[in-house]
């Protein structure tokens, strides 16, 4: 009998629902069909046949935004109206990938160059790279998903998509979604499994040609250190996304979207502690003539206004409960200290140059540096 994962609404952790997790034997047996699927290229779908399923998959979706809208707001415990927005998003992103394959061509060659190659044509094709894995992560777990497994479906690809241990809802159900518009179970299938070890062997195994990859750098570097020989990867590790508050902005203007930018995701970014402030914008970066300015106490009157989402009134909410580490979600009965960040930020601050290794800009503070002096022209102190 398999395990079970138990799924709890991210506001007050009630279980939602429970799903069968995947064993070894279920890894292998799952690899093996993507394999055989991708090897019988009499089987292999048309680019029609796919535009055709992609776009089913994008109107089933669209007729079912309210279910898959409260699903996300649930599992991943965004506001409702956050939610419903990330479902649009995940509509145009399947439309998207079924667009791309009336631009997906090769191209010709020059020939004629050299004697040897007059009259003679040469051209290029594309073809399905392989199977692909697709690891995601929990801060959007429809839309992120969707990223990874459309475009897979259409160029061909066999895939297999692992969603985050607290939020698998929103990926089985756009992987129903896709069987259902006509795509066999054997070109997408799902992996639901909170074991480290079994996600590295998906990564890993030699019949992936492909590892989509969403989550930490630190993970995702390493997965991609242990790829097979030819095997190819995307990483994404999120933003750094910084807020560079200049001494002539207008704080009157601008204190509360820095807020509601901040808070508004706490908890559901990678590389973020929970309750952080910065979760949203990552970094708050003054001017130094700011930190003493009575108005920079302004952020810690806005908080108390931020609700998290309560499951029992879905369209009151504006913020994310937050995450502990200790367990998939916490209630989140209060609010940080909003002048938290402004005392983190003494200074203007610019970031060094990176090395391409970094950890994608998620460490608080150890890459950056005191400027030399204070932003007035914000485009030339940068290049700076």
């Amino acid at each position: 009998m398999s395990q079970m994962l138990q799924v709890v609404h991210a506001f007050d952790r009630t279980p939602i629902a429970e799903v069968p997790m995947d064993d070894a034997s279920a890894l292998e047996a799952k690899l093996a069909s993507a394999a055989a699927t991708l090897k019988n290229r009499d089987r292999w779908l048309k680019p029609h046949q796919r535009i055709s399923i992609l776009q089913r998959t994008a109107s089933l979706l669209e007729a079912r935004q309210g279910d898959f809208t409260k699903l996300i707001a649930q599992e991943g415990g965004k506001p409702w109206k956050d939610a419903a927005v990330e479902v649009i998003r995940a509509i145009d992103g399947i439309r998207n990938a079924a667009d791309e394959l009336r631009n997906f061509a090769g191209k010709e060659i020059p020939m004629g160059l050299t004697p040897a190659s007059e009259g003679r044509l040469a051209f290029t094709t594309k073809e399905p790279i392989g199977v692909v894995a697709a690891i995601s992560a929990f801060n959007h777990p429809l839309n992120l998903i969707v990223h990874q497994v459309a475009p897979a479906v259409a160029v061909g690809c066999p895939v297999i998509v692992k969603p985050a241990p607290p939020t698998p809802l929103s990926c089985l159900a756009f992987v129903g979604l896709l069987h259902e518009a006509g795509l066999s179970e054997a070109w997408c299938q799902s992996f639901v499994t909170d074991d480290n070890a079994l996600a590295e062997r998906l990564a890993t195994d030699p019949r992936i040609a492909f590892l989509s990859f969403i989550g930490s750098a630190k993970v995702g570097w390493y997965l991609r250190s242990k790829l097979a020989p030819g095997a190819r990867c995307a990483l994404e590790h999120g933003g750094a996304a910084p807020v560079i508050v200049d001494r002539s902005a207008k704080l009157d203007r601008i204190i509360e979207p820095i807020v509601k930018g901040g808070a508004r995701p706490a908890g559901r970014r990678e590389g973020v502690a929970p309750g952080d402030l910065r979760a949203g914008h990552l970094r708050l970066w003054l001017h130094r003539t700011r930190p003493g300015d009575r108005d920079c106490q302004r952020p810690a009157l806005c908080l108390p206004s931020e609700r998290v989402f309560d499951r029992h009134r879905p369209g009151a909410a504006r913020r994310a409960p937050l995450r502990r580490r200790d367990g998939p979600h916490q209630r989140s009965h209060g609010v940080p200290d909003g002048m938290d960040a402004v005392r983190r930020a003494p200074s203007v601050r610019l970031p060094h140059r990176r090395h391409p290794l970094d950890d994608g800009g998620h460490g608080p503070g150890q890459d950056v540096r005191p400027a030399p002096r204070g932003i007035t022209d914000l485009e030339g102190a940068i290049r700076g």
